[in-house]
């Protein structure tokens, strides 16, 4: 139904929204992408989305579209590739202070890639908290493996 909704209303959203809007935009059309299993288009959505928030001086945002795409590549395979973007993503928030249960949250990502523990849906996880996070400072991380 998200998608169906999106692809409706796309170029609407596309042509009404500044920059922003797009970089969310191709976040959320990424999410969408990767649930339904096209890992291609959902990686190419999150690195669009990584680029426009990273151009526009959002870090934890573009950190976050890093452990989205680390899902993607864990879910293909690609375990080195996820693993560095897992540790790159977790080291950014770290850097930039991040509290609470979004410190537990990190480090639990950072350790379940270091011990080569990491699930997708650990990832996957780990991104739709900080998301809800980002929001709702009083969210609660609760570790999912499987």
């Amino acid at each position: 139904m998200a998608r169906r909704f999106l692809w409706q209303h796309r170029a609407t959203l596309v042509e009404e929204g500044g920059r922003l809007q797009r970089t969310k935009l191709a976040g959320i059309e990424g999410r969408i992408h990767a649930g339904l299993g096209d890992l291609e288009r959902a990686e190419r959505c999150f690195r669009e989305a990584r680029r426009g928030f990273e151009e526009d001086g959002l870090t934890l945002r573009a950190a976050t579209l890093v452990i989205e795409l680390a899902a993607v590549c864990v879910r293909q395979g690609r375990w080195d590739e996820a693993s560095e973007l897992g540790v790159q993503a977790a080291e950014t928030f770290l850097a930039h202070g991040i509290q609470g249960e979004g410190l537990m949250a990190v480090v639990a990502l950072q350790k379940a890639f270091e011990l080569r523990l990491a699930t997708a849906v650990l990832v996957e996880s780990v991104a739709a908290f900080l998301r809800r996070h980002e929001h709702d400072a009083s969210a609660r991380f609760e570790i999912r493996i499987a």
